[in-house]
């Protein structure tokens, strides 16, 4: 496997180098910083879990509204472009909410959740446009190692940053003569992780090419979009991505307020998930040889639904770590393997469609999880939230499984993309 994927490496072009460097960068700031620390931030800021499903919800409804108009941006000013102009805007709303504590009181809620929708609003235009420019980047041969490793980058610097990240607030602490029950060792890192988006930024702005399709569109093919498609891949996408927004939400308010583990303990069991999140991408391109896309994306998803029943079930830190383990696993094996279904079942065309349908339902998923999931936790607890969590990537299984056939994939553009079972 370490041979084939030296031999692999070796095809990528420089674009696609470069664009891996801004993930990394991206994967540092966002999933190794603000995804541990920014809740536990809030926590202590006085809010309770259903204001920061609020939050979550507000910022990850900018991919549902702007992953069209971004897919739209990017035909007149091209894929770089577009993910250039999303990436300045990313760190703006990660660097306002960290400043909450100097708004006054009866603004600070309104401050917070707008600072989150500038800060999500940058990412349809990077997301949505980033999957098209790597295919673009790629040739066959090293396409479906190229996106496992996209997917592999995110978990491997969250781990880096979710180590880090998690010890940071005790330093701090120990700096401003404070205790971790303050907000403010949490706003001095929080700040430091919007900074690693800077040398993402200046790797894209190193790039050359618009990432222009390296297939030609089948010239025989219809003139239409592959509208079925696209909605139930879109639809598959969205149940996958709720049950996702659910543990993106509340996965360390969790372990906080409810099992009361340290800020370090936290931040290292979230490294420790992302951790096996990079390994298992890194398989994806080995089962997708072996077994197919249809049968590998099926087969990771099921088991992404079990992997939600420790967390539900038993109430420890360490059925938390496992089941956060197994979730972020057979999601980073299901997500590469739906990126490169999806990009070689359509003409190169509609490529940035069938990506503008996943972030859209990303969002969809996330903001559905985020309000529905923050009011279900005061209501019911995290033990249901869980657990109806784990139905839905099961769900989007089945229909993946029972709509794309070969039979019927065969008219999206003149050929039967890799079924193989």
């Amino acid at each position: 496997m370490a041979i084939a994927y030296v031999e692999k490496l070796r095809l990528f072009s420089r674009d696609a180098r470069l664009f891996l460097v801004s993930v990394a960068c991206i994967g540092l700031a966002y999933y190794g910083g603000s995804a541990v620390l920014q809740n536990l931030y809030l926590l202590r800021l006085g809010y309770g879990p259903e204001f920061i499903g609020r939050v979550f919800a507000v910022g990850s409804l900018m991919p549902a509204l702007f992953s069209l108009p971004a897919g739209a941006l990017s035909r007149r000013w091209g894929v770089r472009r577009a993910m250039i102009v999303g990436m300045i805007t990313m760190p703006l709303g990660a660097v306002l909410i960290p400043c909450a504590e100097f708004v006054p009181e009866a603004w600070r809620s309104v401050w917070i959740l707008a600072a989150s929708a500038v800060s999500w609003m940058g990412g349809p235009l990077f997301i949505v446009n980033a999957t098209p420019f790597l295919a673009g980047a790629t040739g066959p041969r090293e396409r479906s190692y190229a996106f496992s490793v996209f997917m592999a980058v995110f978990p491997f610097a969250g781990f880096v940053g979710g180590l880090v990240s998690g010890r940071l607030p005790g330093l701090f602490a120990a700096i401003l003569g404070t205790s971790l029950d303050s907000p403010a060792p949490f706003r001095y890192p929080l700040w430091l992780a919007a900074v690693l988006y800077v040398p993402g930024l200046l790797a894209l702005l190193a790039t050359r090419g618009e990432g222009a399709a390296s297939e030609p569109a089948n010239s025989g093919g219809a003139a239409r979009a592959p509208l079925g498609f696209i909605v139930v891949f879109g639809m598959v996408a969205l149940l996958r991505m709720t049950a996702t927004g659910v543990v993106q939400s509340f996965f360390n308010v969790y372990l906080d307020s409810e099992l009361h583990l340290a800020p370090a303990t936290v931040g290292t069991l979230m490294a420790t998930g992302q951790l096996s999140g990079g390994i298992a991408a890194l398989c994806a391109p080995i089962l997708m040889a072996r077994s197919g896309k249809r049968r590998t994306y099926v087969t990771s998803s099921l088991w992404n639904a079990v992997s939600y029943l420790p967390l539900a079930l038993i109430p420890h830190w360490a059925a938390a770590g496992t089941g956060f383990l197994g979730i972020t696993a057979m999601g980073s094996i299901a997500q590469p393997t739906a990126n490169v279904f999806g990009q070689e079942a359509v003409e190169p065309r509609w490529r940035t469609a069938v990506s503008s349908a996943s972030v859209m339902a990303m969002g969809l998923g996330y903001s559905i999880a985020g309000l529905g999931g923050g009011q279900a936790v005061a209501a019911v607890g995290y033990r249901t939230v869980f657990l109806i969590a784990g139905v839905l990537p099961a769900a989007g299984a089945l229909l993946f499984w029972a709509y794309f056939r070969a039979p019927r994939m065969a008219p999206v553009h003149g050929r039967a993309p890799d079924l193989a079972e």
